[in-house]
């Protein structure tokens, strides 16, 4: 038997909280925040390992907590538990070791309706056979709120994200960002305090995403809500979040800083690859100094940020160099002491007011980003330029893949 969907699970869990307050055998307030909360973390988890697949667990040693009102993006390439992570939050997985905190309770103890989330599942999970205003309205009215109570807050929700003009279509009647919305809604209503959100606009065509980031960003600010948000789009994340956690391959967290900091200064040639377009160039550390080392490639010196554990090597060592697109330049600029390279332009890509270049620099490819109005020829020799400690080093091992 295959496994359940996400979809399906997350109207499991809805239904069975509601169907178990509607049979009486759970009482309490109607929405979360009627609740007296600690001053404890919102989502708080204490070395997680979940999700075993063939004896490998998907999560491992998970370390964490978000602050309220912070939006977190976790980023990560397929099959690094960020589906999981997400799962254990709002509690349709328990850890395998560890604990999963929200607002200072363990969630093993903790009823759904208790957690004051709202779930935005990737599948959307929409009942087919109510209206729009019936999914919004569905959770208040299982959960005992008052008939005037309940339309009134589905009227201001469905015209707060412009869906008033549709509210009694049903889901296979709606575009894909109306669906979203529909979603979005859905969570709101009970009025959380913690927003979930899966993969929220990997269903949008590209003109809607913008749009859809735009609002998830602006319904998170107004409503003060804490918002953890699981992408593998590195641009969504990088845009929208103030932090980022960077899951790794094997399931742990290998970078939790500001979307600036795994930009700039990411801690791997994994991150470095995750958060954005990376070149690597294979050299060997020829020396040190003023903080930075030199690195000796095939194509010329380059003096790099070290990023190992340890200090930077005495000796000639093998490493990696990672140069972004935007850190390298066709153009000196003033008299400045810049390492230099040269490559051969293979194409160049414009997109407007930018124009990307691909080059060939011995037998390793390499993307510069610059200016639109610069258009070099195919196969003419060029130099590059990169300012020293622009580049990183990373120990030999932790190579990554041209993006």
């Amino acid at each position: 038997m295959s496994a359940p969907s996400r979809g399906f699970l997350s109207k499991r869990l809805i239904l069975h909280d509601l169907r178990a307050r509607k049979r009486g055998a759970v009482t309490g307030p109607l929405f979360a925040q009627d609740q007296v909360m600690s001053a404890a973390p919102p989502i708080k988890l204490n070395a997680v390992t979940a999700g075993y697949i063939k004896n490998k667990p998907v999560l491992k040693g998970v370390d964490f907590e978000i602050t309220e009102g912070q939006l977190v993006a976790v980023l990560g390439s397929s099959g690094t538990g960020k589906s999981t992570l997400l799962r254990l939050i709002a509690g349709l997985l328990e850890p395998s070791t560890g604990s999963v905190g929200i607002f200072g309770t363990d969630v093993a103890s903790m009823e759904p309706r208790n957690r004051s989330i709202g779930l935005v599942f990737q599948s959307l999970a929409l009942f087919p056979n109510m209206t729009v205003a019936g999914n919004v309205e569905f959770g208040l009215r299982y959960a005992g709120a008052a008939r005037g109570d309940r339309k009134e807050r589905v009227s201001r929700l469905l015209e707060s994200l412009r869906l008033t003009s549709v509210a009694h279509h049903r889901p296979h009647e709606l575009s894909g960002g109306q669906a979203q919305r529909v979603a979005l809604a859905r969570a709101l209503a009970p009025d959380p305090r913690i927003l979930l959100l899966d993969e929220p606009f990997s269903s949008l065509d590209r003109p809607l995403v913008d749009t859809a980031r735009k609002l998830v960003t602006q319904v998170h600010r107004e409503k003060a809500l804490t918002t953890l948000i699981v992408t593998h789009d590195r641009e969504q994340a990088l845009s929208i979040a103030d932090r980022i956690l960077v899951l790794g391959a094997d399931g742990s967290v290998v970078q939790d800083a500001s979307p600036s900091e795994v930009y700039d200064t990411p801690r791997t040639a994994e991150v470095a690859s995750l958060t954005g377009p990376a070149n690597v160039i294979s050299g060997v550390v020829i020396g040190t100094g003023s903080g930075l080392v030199s690195v000796r490639t095939r194509e010329g010196t380059l003096r790099a940020r070290w990023t190992g554990r340890q200090g930077p090597p005495a000796g000639e060592v093998s490493v990696s160099v990672v140069v972004r697109p935007d850190w390298a330049t066709l153009a000196p600029y003033e008299a400045a002491d810049l390492d230099r390279l040269e490559g051969t332009v293979n194409q160049t890509v414009y997109t407007g007011n930018r124009r990307y270049v691909h080059l060939a620099i011995g037998e390793s490819g390499f993307l510069l980003e610059c200016n639109g109005t610069i258009n070099p020829a195919v196969g003419k020799i060029l130099p590059i330029y990169v300012k020293p400690g622009k580049a990183i080093a990373y120990p030999s091992g932790q190579e990554t893949n041209h993006a």
